[in-house]
């Protein structure tokens, strides 16, 4: 199993991550279960960014990924994906034990995913705030911190 961190602003590794969006886009509606959102499109926008990937893969494809952003001592966990269900935590586990020099781990989701509150809440999240009517169709986002 190849796991990496990659700066996605630079080529090859933007390309790196268009093909891998383009491939969750190919499974959306079966993993993210939100066919209006396009992975490619965003991936697009952020390879502009300085985002920062970490991603899990066999030899036959990648299995989960994780965009974040690096400030500092500081990191925002953007998007957390999952291939295989049940992976979270190891994924969200793995990935925190990879960092160095970081002192907070910053993130949020929408209020109702109960799964992805049950994986953070067992990687040591504490809940900080919610952002009231956060995403485009109302919903709000549970924002969380673990202190490294």
């Amino acid at each position: 199993m190849l796991r990496k961190h990659i700066n996605i602003n630079s080529s090859p590794n933007s390309q790196v991550f268009l093909e891998m969006a383009e491939a969750i886009d190919e499974k959306k509606s079966s993993i993210l279960g939100d066919a209006k959102f396009s992975w490619k499109d965003h991936a697009y926008k952020t390879a502009a960014n300085e985002d920062y990937l970490y991603f899990w893969s066999n030899s036959k494809k990648i299995t989960g990924f994780i965009l974040y952003k690096k400030q500092e001592s500081e990191i925002e966990i953007l998007h957390l994906v999952c291939i295989e269900r049940g992976e979270g935590f190891h994924m969200i586990d793995e990935y925190l034990s990879s960092l160095s020099e970081v002192k907070k781990v910053f993130l949020e989701f929408r209020v109702n995913n109960l799964s992805a509150k049950k994986v953070y809440d067992k990687a040591g999240f504490k809940e900080i705030g919610q952002r009231k009517n956060y995403y485009s169709d109302g919903t709000d986002a549970v924002q969380m911190l673990k202190e490294l």
